[in-house]
């Protein structure tokens, strides 16, 4: 055994001193602080050479550190230093703007697309290209495309579906993706964007974000998906906000064939909304259905004083002085004062805002028929019903 050690040994001792040798050229890498390098930075006579004391503050922060803490927030001196750097100029700037685009850190690739979106530069736009397509960090890939976006940039819709795919459990990722498809209007993503909804009972964050790209994308599907809902139904099953926002959709799409399902709706699931959404649709033979409702729905007192307010409400949207004087005719001869109250106040605020969706507020004409006959009505009125409708 001795001499096959004694053979071994020089071998050993070659290997040790190799590494010892290594150690010493290779001392271990002192990592300064961020007050350290903030102070330093406040030292410098120069914006250039403060902003290389912030970039090497961002630096330390490589993609292995930022996974094993995605949620990190900026401290106070990070956050002074992303203003900083967010302000260089890619003009004059450009050699280090493309660093910090190959940077080992994913903060200092957000700030590079920061640049130049912010400088408005069409040739600048490529080197975000690889950012879009092949970064590992979602956050980084999405601000790369509405970067390449807001720069007028061809962006295939093909990488976008993707990212997507990449992301099917991520609601907050794949919305602002899908708003990258809205931005574009990428009707060639319609057959992808129908595939990923399904008609259920309880609205999932997918499945709308999904519906609402179809239909701002104008996707001949969404109609098709709208009517499903319709006729199972599911619309009014939904949660109010979500209720009212696909009703929103059927509105924004005016399709003729939505005429005839929000009628059967009504007739069969006796759907108020669905009668409102046949009043917004401004069709005539729609509105007429509705009105031959009205009484009936004024009259049955398990309908609530808001479904009645809303639905007599909708009638103002119509910007018709016809259907507006048949809404508050309806009003008037209601003996609910708390209900003309709301509805009054309704109108009220038809005619002073824009916001409603009315174009009542900028026709005087029909301004000054609707005061004058309220004036009319209200001072036949006894006092005590004055004051109740003043208030």
């Amino acid at each position: 055994m001795e001499p096959a050690l004694t053979r071994i040994l020089p071998y050993i001792l070659i290997m040790v001193f190799t590494a010892i040798s290594i150690s010493c050229s290779n001392p271990p890498q002192v990592i300064i602080s961020d007050e350290i390098l903030f102070q330093k930075a406040m030292n410098a006579n120069t914006k250039q050479e403060r902003d290389k004391f912030f970039i090497k503050i961002f630096a330390k922060i490589t993609d292995k550190k930022f996974i094993a803490n995605p949620r990190m927030k900026y401290s106070k001196i990070q956050y002074f230093a992303n203003k900083s750097l967010r302000g260089i100029s890619y003009q004059k700037n450009k050699k280090l703007t493309r660093k910090l685009i190959h940077s080992n850190s994913p903060l200092l690739r957000e700030i590079a697309i920061a640049i130049i979106r912010r400088a408005y530069d069409k040739k600048g736009s490529a080197l975000l290209i690889p950012l879009f397509k092949n970064d590992p960090f979602p956050k980084i890939r999405i601000k790369a495309m509405q970067a390449l976006i807001d720069l007028q940039e061809s962006v295939n819709y093909q990488d976008i579906i993707r990212m997507l795919n990449k992301w099917p459990d991520k609601p907050k990722l794949y919305r602002r993706a899908l708003l990258g498809l809205k931005r574009l209007k990428a009707k060639e993503s319609c057959p992808y964007i129908k595939q990923q909804i399904k008609i259920v009972s309880h609205m999932t964050k997918k499945n709308y974000f999904y519906i609402d790209a179809a239909v701002y994308i104008g996707c001949p599907q969404a109609v098709e998906i709208l009517l499903k809902y319709l006729a199972t139904n599911k619309i009014v099953k939904q949660k109010n906000r979500i209720m009212g926002r696909l009703y929103r959709f059927i509105e924004i799409l005016s399709s003729t064939k939505f005429t005839k399902a929000l009628i059967n709706s009504y007739e069969k699931y006796q759907s108020i909304p669905s009668l409102i959404a046949l009043v917004k649709s401004k069709k005539k033979s729609a509105i007429k259905y509705a009105s031959t409702k009205v009484d009936g729905i004024l009259a049955n007192s398990a309908i609530t004083e808001i479904q009645k307010d809303k639905l007599i409400s909708s009638f103002f949207l119509t910007d018709d002085i016809d259907w507006i004087n048949f809404a508050i005719t309806k009003a008037l001869s209601s003996n609910n004062i708390k209900l003309l109250n709301k509805i009054l106040a309704s109108l009220r605020s038809h005619m002073n805002s824009n916001t409603s969706g009315s174009q009542l507020h900028k026709n005087i004409k029909n301004k000054t028929i609707i005061v004058s006959r309220l004036i009319k009505v209200y001072s036949i009125q006894p006092l005590s019903a004055r004051k109740l409708i003043a208030d």
